[in-house]
């Protein structure tokens, strides 16, 4: 098996999925204060609150 290491700037959002079963996928991220997310298919963001929280909005800023 090949490692491949890929970045949030390397590409899109992606569902990984262990199938077939010789497939192993290991997914390493951080909870950096301040950190946000967007969802390109879904009117859906999200902010990290200083407290580790997450807080979540329409892509726009609006409440849900």
């Amino acid at each position: 098996m090949t490692p491949v290491t890929l970045t949030a700037r390397d590409v899109p959002p992606r569902r990984f999925t262990n199938d077939p079963p010789d497939l192993a996928a290991k997914i390493v991220g951080d909870r950096t204060p301040g950190d946000s997310v967007t969802y390109p298919d879904d009117d859906l963001a999200a902010r990290m609150a200083p407290d580790g929280a997450w807080a979540y909005s329409r892509k726009n800023g609006d409440p849900l």
